[in-house]
């Protein structure tokens, strides 16, 4: 009913919801929290209560799977809400999640990809390179996303998780992957940088420079940025 309600009862069907997903031991609250997120348009609200859900050791696999599926494609057509999520006070490891949903977004829906780069212009270096390193992480290689990477060098240079940053694209050096991300798709973009890519990576003396900072948004517990 939720997903089908006019826009005059969408507000008393959401309120029924949250009452819903908030109850123990219920069944069907993975459909009810993707139906939710979509109606919402990724309001941040909502955003939370599918990283609840996502981040939840109580609820099974494969329904977790399903939310961040819905979390993806509800974020990259949703963009400046999500910006909005990342940009806000919420937990950096909640931030990341909404990082990787976009990169995943964007990987199944190319053309999300230019929306998503013009709202990055935007933001802070922190999400700049915490979503276009997700994007690299998960294999995006559109030649759109190697001038915006070029831009985001140019505009961040020497600024917190820089030169980590270039680590991560430079061909022959290992990325740390998270559990979700396929192996060796990060290794297989960097082999197939564009020539002015390899070039600006080349030329930033990356190997000469102590940074221990890396992709994503800084943990609580540490002074860099940890790897995601």
């Amino acid at each position: 009913m939720m997903a089908r309600s006019p826009d005059d009862e969408i507000e008393r069907w959401m309120n029924r919801g949250l009452e819903y997903v908030r109850q123990p031991g219920v069944s069907g609250k993975d459909s009810v929290v993707s139906v939710m997120l979509a109606r919402s348009g990724a309001s941040p609200e909502y955003i939370d209560m599918a990283i609840d859900f996502v981040l939840s050791a109580e609820e099974p696999k494969q329904l977790r799977d399903s939310v961040l599926f819905h979390l993806a494609r509800t974020c990259s057509f949703n963009v400046d809400n999500a910006m909005i999520y990342l940009a806000s006070t919420a937990a950096n490891v909640r931030k990341r999640e909404v990082a990787r949903a976009l990169a995943t977004g964007v990987r199944r829906y190319p053309s999300r990809l230019p929306k998503v780069i013009k709202a990055l212009q935007n933001e802070s270096t922190a999400t700049v390179f915490a979503v276009l390193g997700q994007m690299i992480r998960l294999g995006s290689n559109a030649p759109e996303l190697d001038d915006a990477i070029l831009n985001a060098l140019t505009l961040h240079a020497g600024e917190d998780g820089y030169h980590s940053f270039l680590r991560n694209l430079s061909p022959g050096v290992r990325p740390t992957f998270s559990p979700r991300t396929p192996p060796g798709s990060s290794q297989r973009w960097a082999d197939t940088l564009s020539a002015k890519l390899r070039k600006s990576v080349a030329q930033s003396g990356i190997y000469n420079h102590d940074d221990s900072s890396a992709i994503g948004f800084p943990h609580p517990s540490r002074t860099g940025v940890v790897r995601v």
